[in-house]
């Protein structure tokens, strides 16, 4: 017979609209799973108390059978309550257990996704599918996977091929919740098509009466109309801020490590000398993985068109070159970031530089 342990259960909801349940009545139950069997559903609950509001952590101390070391865990929510107009729905953060008597063994499962009816977690800790698992924990994977196959599976409409691939849906409402436009992401849309409107109406207003002496009116201008001026004003001629936009920018798969330069990029020791370490060369700066290049060539040849004295002029994308360089500081990756090192902004030029 398997006995019985106490276990503390901590809950942390979203700070999202919607994220917690209003209803007093509605039942949010909990499962732990582990390598010696599960628990039954734990009901999260307390008498004439709602637990589960938006943003709030709470914490639960039941008792349940043994489950050994602790793997995964089942939240369901069953939609029911009192007040059965209104959504139930519940957006959870993140589940923290551990067990009464040891409060160094933390298990913690994040979250971040809606629990409309049952949804199953595993502890946070990065693991391939190669690397040893309990047979629950891979039965449970393998079933999550053929669960998404059928969840998203692409477009099939004969009016758009040949087109860019798109998920098959029968309209946005019908995609997990996870998934859709929520009303906080057409908010900050909206936000921010806003101020760029109101940027651009700003330029040909003051254009009319003034001239643009230096880049500082402009500043002085948006901060009496719009506001705060973003992060990216302040350090854009920084050149860690700008290899770090090509890190974590819109388009962050562009960047690559470089361990031999291109033909056609035929940059040499002494141009980018001065940047690397004391007796450093750049073979070694690249063979120690410090050297990165980014490749727009799939830009070549791409027209747009542009005006110049009221009369429509076609030109071409420049397909850029740029080599960055991985600067250490205090002697850890931690705090390490990347600056550009050479340009190139169409032929191979070796004179050009960032501006």
């Amino acid at each position: 017979m398997t006995s019985n342990v106490t276990y503390c259960i901590r809950v942390l909801t979203g700070n999202r609209k919607g994220s917690g349940t209003w209803d007093l009545d509605a039942e949010i139950s909990l499962t732990i799973i582990g390598t010696k069997g599960q628990t039954k559903p734990l009901v999260l609950e307390k008498l004439f108390y709602n637990a589960f509001w938006a943003a709030y952590k709470d914490k639960y101390v039941m008792e349940a059978e043994d489950v050994g070391e602790i793997l995964m865990i089942k939240v369901k929510n069953d939609q029911s309550g009192f007040f059965h107009y209104s959504s139930v729905d519940l957006f959870l953060d993140e589940v923290s257990i551990n067990y009464e008597s040891d409060d160094n063994k933390v298990y913690e499962f994040p979250c971040f996704c809606w629990v409309q009816t049952e949804s199953v977690f595993f502890e946070g800790k990065a693991k391939l599918v190669t690397d040893e698992q309990d047979d629950e924990v891979r039965n449970q994977r393998q079933l999550e996977v053929k669960q998404r196959q059928e969840i998203y599976q692409w477009g099939d409409d004969p009016d758009y091929r040949g087109l860019p691939g798109f998920i098959k849906s029968g309209g946005a409402k019908t995609l997990p919740k996870e998934v859709q436009f929520t009303q906080d992401d057409a908010n900050e849309l909206f936000q921010a098509t806003s101020k760029g409107i109101l940027n651009a109406l700003l330029v040909k207003f003051r254009g009319l009466f003034h001239s643009w002496e230096e880049f500082d009116d402009f500043r002085k201008a948006f901060v009496h109309f719009v506001g705060d001026v973003p992060l990216a004003a302040e350090h854009w001629k920084e050149d860690s801020f700008y290899g770090a936009q090509f890190l974590n920018g819109c388009n962050p798969d562009t960047i690559k490590r470089c361990t031999e330069l291109p033909s056609k990029f035929p940059v040499t020791q002494e141009m980018v000398g001065n940047l690397l370490d004391a007796g450093e060369t750049l073979q070694q700066a690249m063979k120690n993985g410090r050297v990165y290049l980014v490749d727009y060539e799939i830009l070549f040849d791409i027209p747009h068109y542009g005006t110049l004295n009221s009369k429509l002029e076609r030109r071409y994308t420049c397909p850029a070159l740029g080599l960055f360089l991985r600067q250490e500081q205090w002697g850890h990756c931690a705090n390490s970031h990347s600056a550009p090192t050479k340009t190139d902004q169409s032929k191979p030029n070796l004179d050009s530089k960032r501006h």
